[in-house]
């Protein structure tokens, strides 16, 4: 075969592998087409009240629109039983967001104002009993922590006592397979959440491991003025019940 047919003959081989490769993108785009418009058919229907027979499987389907839950289910599988678990116990959602703080101070005599800046991390909590199963806001993609009252704070602000379970965003914090994303942790259990609220700057799995062992730090200071939000929260939960129980006697 000469040299020129066997280019001639190359180049009729890629434009049959363009041609069968556009014709394949077209179907694939088609059934994409048709697979999310089945998709939206299902959201709707479980927006109308029908389910799949299974809360966290609903959630996934009308958060992510995605149908294979392995890995997305797993984090919500465990949260449900630790909640099933620790029923009338403690629960604290912590939410952790990084700021950089300026600072402008006078420096050296005719050089004007330095600036000097460092990042500050800022701790918000929601502090609750839990009470009931877990459940989901399927209209706004919201994980909602069973409880009937929560005291809101954080490290400078006032506590303010909010009615109902504490919501979280789910799916839609990230694109990662943890569902509470990466700034946010919570903990379940009397014993974990006064450990956090004595001792703050500890890492919440040091923590949990001092919780396993016995609930106590040995020669660290509790931090007197977190802890003291803490009793706070806690009298304005104990209030908040007392409150719900008066108006059903009435």
């Amino acid at each position: 075969m000469k040299l020129e047919t066997l280019i001639g003959f190359i180049k009729e081989t890629d434009e049959q592998i363009s041609e069968l490769t556009t014709e394949f993108n077209k179907k694939i785009s088609k059934l994409e087409e048709e697979k999310g418009g089945n998709i939206s058919i299902i959201k709707d229907r479980i927006r109308n009240g029908e389910s799949t027979g299974d809360k966290i499987r609903d959630y996934i389907i009308m958060s992510t629109g995605q149908l294979y839950f392995g890995k997305l289910e797993s984090p919500l599988r465990d949260l449900n039983v630790e909640i099933e678990q620790h029923q009338n116990e403690q629960v604290v959602v912590l939410y952790k967001s990084e700021h950089d703080m300026i600072k402008h101070i006078n420096s050296l005599p005719n050089m004007g104002l330095m600036e000097l800046s460092h990042t500050v991390i800022e701790t918000r909590w929601k502090l609750g009993f839990l009470e009931g199963e877990m459940d989901f806001n399927l209209n706004n993609g919201e994980v909602l922590i069973p409880t009937k009252n929560y005291v809101e704070g954080n490290d400078s602000k006032n506590l303010k006592l909010e009615h109902g379970c504490i919501p979280i965003k789910g799916y839609e914090l990230s694109n990662q397979l943890n569902p509470l994303g990466e700034n946010l942790d919570i903990l379940i259990g009397n014993n974990i959440v006064e450990l956090y609220f004595k001792h703050p700057s500890y890492g919440i799995e040091f923590l949990k491991e001092k919780v396993s062992k016995g609930n106590v730090i040995e020669g660290a200071f509790i931090d007197e003025r977190t802890y003291k939000k803490y009793a706070e929260a806690l009298r304005l939960l104990v209030l908040g019940k007392e409150k719900e129980v008066t108006a059903l006697a009435k």
